[in-house]
């Protein structure tokens, strides 16, 4: 695991990160939709 600031790999260029990034808030997005989640 990596520090405070999360994990960290160098395996993982622009569209992986970008990939997850939009994975991530995909997810959010329905979580708040279906009401598991708040808004801030």
């Amino acid at each position: 695991m990596g520090g405070p600031g999360g994990i960290v790999s160098a395996s993982h260029g622009p569209g992986e990160v970008a990939q997850t990034l939009d994975a991530f808030r995909s997810a959010v997005r329905r979580l708040k939709a279906e009401g598991d989640i708040g808004t801030a």
